[in-house]
């Protein structure tokens, strides 16, 4: 090979390997921004579930079957979340979240029979991905996306206690 051709051979294999470069440190800067925003998001989810749900309980509160609904969440101990009802409508919801950059995700699972009951349904068990949109952190619920945890939050509970939109 001449030392034109192989001048030239070499310029491209470097403008590829620069070209690769930015690419690997965009991904490595996605991944950074998820593993950062991705807690920060979920804390403010669970903060703004604990007042909805005591609200919801109030509304709840007087009607016949309507019990006790319970949260447990403490950020400052795990982000671990789980919401539970002992009455109609029966809800045990476990939210168990895995923040590591690009793959920052949440499953949940949701048991939706009274647990007393002799014919147990299988859990309904989804993964929820946190994913960047431009600055923004995004939490996708059943495939929809969430820019803002009111929101995030909102949807969870409707779906949790069969609520319609409002």
């Amino acid at each position: 090979m001449s030392g034109r051709r192989q001048s030239k051979a070499l310029s491209l294999v470097g403008h590829q390997d620069d070209a690769g470069d930015a690419r690997d440190r965009r991904h490595d800067d996605h991944a950074s921004l998820l593993a950062d925003r991705s807690p920060v998001f979920w804390n403010l989810v669970g903060a703004t579930l604990g007042p909805l749900l005591r609200d919801l309980e109030t509304v709840f509160r007087g009607q016949r079957d309507r019990g006790k609904i319970t949260f447990d969440w403490n950020p400052a101990w795990s982000s671990l979340l789980t919401i539970s009802k002992r009455s109609h409508p029966f809800v045990s919801f476990l939210a168990a979240p895995y923040f590591s950059g690009a793959t920052s995700h949440f499953p949940y699972t949701v048991f939706s029979q009274e647990p007393s009951t002799e014919s147990k349904s299988s859990p309904l068990s989804i993964t929820c991905p946190f994913d960047m949109d431009g600055d923004e952190i995004v939490m996708y619920l059943d495939g929809i996306p969430f820019a803002n945890p009111e929101r995030a939050a909102k949807f969870i509970i409707k779906k949790l206690f069969g609520l319609r939109p409002s």
